[in-house]
């Protein structure tokens, strides 16, 4: 489906313009350099920074991203699904934005404070098309949120292994094994 929602939305960019489903709903254009964009959207490439300090690679596969009038860069992520959002939907993609503004930082692209999450669900479907509905989330997002997401990552890889518990099924295949 991102694929699907990726060609629709080059076709605008295309036309210097936004999709209807966010056209006056959002702050921002749409990331105008096709070629680059589809590098980070490669998975072969991406869009990724080096963070030493905790030995890790950082590598995100953008959707699309908006630029605001000041030149920052503001993470757009497709979320398919197959039925409407509930109120607290949203909070589990909070790291992913995150990470991507942590990623536009490290790759001296300025982020915006916030990012959007665009939903698509189907309504209906007739003679081989299903109409979907959309539904915007606009959040916030930090850099430096992220920042301790890494730091938190790096303490557990590098630290001690956590003991077995008797209840998971995961522990009890892994003694084993």
């Amino acid at each position: 489906m991102d694929g699907l929602f990726k060609n629709y939305f080059d076709k605008y960019r295309n036309n210097g313009i936004l999709p209807p489903e966010i056209a006056g709903k959002v702050e921002g254009r749409l990331f105008e350099d096709a070629e680059k964009l589809k590098q980070w959207q490669n998975r072969s490439k991406g869009l990724q920074a080096e963070f030493p300090e905790f030995n890790i690679l950082l590598k995100g596969l953008i959707d699309d991203l908006l630029v605001t009038s000041d030149n920052k860069y503001i993470p757009f992520d497709f979320k398919s699904r197959g039925y409407p959002i509930k109120e607290n939907t949203h909070n589990f993609y909070q790291n992913q934005l995150d990470l991507y503004a942590l990623l536009f930082e490290k790759n001296d692209l300025p982020s915006a404070n916030f990012g959007y999450l665009l939903f698509f669900y189907p309504t209906n479907y007739n003679q081989g098309a299903a109409e979907f509905k959309t539904e915007l989330v606009k959040m916030g997002v930090s850099h430096r949120r992220a920042y301790e997401i890494l730091k938190k990552v790096h303490q557990i890889i590098s630290g001690p292994k956590p003991a077995s518990d008797r209840e998971c099924i995961y522990c009890q295949y892994r003694n084993r094994v």
